[in-house]
């Protein structure tokens, strides 16, 4: 038992800390970062539209930068839509 607080003890300090450069975070934060909820995150995932989490013992994570550049796609494709709809409009 002790081996096991031990091991999930270190894996909150690799959590919470970056691993050379990347930065690990849980479901929670994901789900605060994107406001979508647990449900949709693993039905976006499993559609391959999503980034994909990786599990480290009992403990799930998504690598950071990921999610940020999931985010940034999102806002991009956001922008050209709106650009492209008011071209529209205009013409």
């Amino acid at each position: 038992m002790h081996n096991a607080l031990h091991q999930t003890t270190e894996l909150q300090k690799m959590y919470s800390s970056q691993i050379g450069k990347t930065q690990l975070i849980r479901l929670r934060e994901v789900m605060n970062r994107t406001k979508i909820s647990r449900t949709s995150i693993y039905r976006l995932q499993g559609k391959g539209e999503f980034p994909q989490s990786i599990k480290i013992g009992r403990m799930v994570f998504w690598v950071e930068s990921e999610l940020h550049d999931y985010l940034d796609s999102k806002i991009k494709e956001s922008q050209s839509w709106r650009m492209h709809s008011k071209s529209k409009s205009i013409q």
